[in-house]
């Protein structure tokens, strides 16, 4: 999202806007132009943008809150998303200002069928000074911060935010697992989301299996997924469905993980179930049983083990259905005990 300038008519790169910035979340260093991050990737969030005389009390409310300069290059300033049409005029006199930007429930977002995140722009005048972080609590902002950043904290502002970060990382993987994961499977946590939603208990009974093991899995899990979507005979998978049974690497086109795509329009008929409970943020959605079992054989172009499997063990999940899912489970845990 941006205020300010038109960004589609200027030159200058993506990260020009934090150069010698602290926070990444609010970019001003480029002139008459203010990038704002949000949390949801498509669709509305409620927006709010107010005008002071003077500076607002801070509200801890919020749980971002950095602050910046600001000085409008044109007479008009709008707000405008990404990919949005239909500016939204600000009116906002000549000068310089400063600019608090406040962000709530932005590690929420897309998590949710309601925009759980919100977000409020505050101007007043005020003479030109460094950005600075008020308030940061969200492992998604403190992300763009460290991603962004290119003026260096003072050493014990830096211990503290490393140590802060390290605090909410745990939490979050507490949260997300019901305990600390080994390494490993920190490692893997970015293809961990679905497959933990599903089975947790799986997931981390998979972080402890060997590379033998979860290649057996995967291989297993993407032969079934292939069956119960009626491919395993079909002429362009052949050669896959060979590999997947002598435990060989898969043939071209499926050693690149966007390679199943070139067969998809292949396949023929296609049949539908409903989407899994736990991902109903679309009630009545249907999902293609043969597009998600060809997705699991680009997973085995993943290099870490783990990653390849869990997501290959999802993708055909997702292809028995809400109604054979959990015998499809129950038949992993059976042929590996391991995974018990």
């Amino acid at each position: 999202m941006f205020c300010g300038d038109d960004p589609f008519e200027t030159d200058h790169e993506p990260d020009d806007v934090y150069a010698g910035q602290e926070n990444g979340i609010c970019g001003a260093a480029v002139p008459g132009l203010l990038q704002l991050t949000v949390g949801t990737h498509t669709g509305w969030v409620p927006f709010r943008v107010e005008l002071h005389g003077t500076a607002p009390e801070v509200d801890d409310s919020w749980e971002e809150i950095v602050e910046v300069s600001f000085r409008p290059t044109r007479e008009k300033v709008h707000l405008l998303g990404l990919d949005d049409d239909t500016p939204h005029r600000l009116r906002l006199p000549p000068g310089d200002y400063r600019v608090r930007y406040s962000v709530r429930g932005i590690d929420e977002a897309d998590h949710s069928e309601e925009a759980p995140d919100a977000y409020l722009l505050q101007f007043w005048p005020g003479t030109p000074a460094a950005d600075r972080i008020l308030r940061r609590t969200s492992l998604r902002a403190a992300y763009w911060h460290r991603a962004h950043r290119s003026r260096p904290l003072p050493p014990a502002e830096q211990d503290a935010e490393d140590h802060s970060v390290a605090g909410e990382e745990q939490s979050h993987l507490l949260e997300k697992y019901g305990a600390i994961p080994n390494a490993r499977l920190q490692a893997a946590d970015a293809f961990t989301t679905g497959l933990t939603l599903i089975d947790r208990e799986l997931v981390l009974a998979l972080s402890e299996a060997d590379d033998e093991v979860l290649g057996q899995v995967a291989r297993w899990a993407a032969l079934r997924a292939l069956a119960v979507a009626r491919l395993t005979d079909h002429h362009a998978l052949v050669p896959a469905v060979t590999a997947l049974h002598t435990g060989e690497p898969l043939p071209a086109p499926f050693d690149d993980e966007d390679g199943w795509y070139s067969v998809l329009d292949d396949v023929g008929a296609r049949t539908y179930v409903p989407r899994l409970p736990i991902f109903d943020d679309e009630p009545g959605r249907q999902e293609d049983q043969q597009l998600y079992a060809l997705s699991g054989l680009g997973s085995f172009a993943i290099e870490d083990p783990l990653a390849a499997a869990v997501s290959v063990v999802e993708s055909a999940a997702i292809t028995f259905g809400p109604d054979g899912y959990p015998q499809f489970l129950a038949d992993l845990r059976t042929t590996f005990p391991q995974c018990a």
